[in-house]
């Protein structure tokens, strides 16, 4: 999410889960605001469906960019 937005199918991968909002709970929990915006879709079986698409907002995103280039962390 500091690189943009992030599709829960994608973020599932990334985190490894098939539940992956759960992390983003967590993640809202310690303190940080991740916005959710619904993406209509459809299912295997062609029925509609939806999934999220999430974005860290951009002042968090400025932070977290901040601390991790204080810890020479490279984005």
């Amino acid at each position: 999410m500091l690189r943009g937005p992030v599709d829960r199918p994608e973020l599932d991968k990334i985190v490894g889960t098939t539940n992956a909002p759960m992390y983003v709970l967590w993640l809202r929990e310690m303190g940080l605001t991740i916005l959710m915006e619904r993406i209509n879709s459809h299912d295997r079986d062609k029925r509609p469906s939806w999934f999220g698409r999430y974005h860290l907002s951009s002042t968090d995103r400025q932070q977290l960019r901040k601390a991790f280039a204080e810890l020479g962390v490279k984005l």
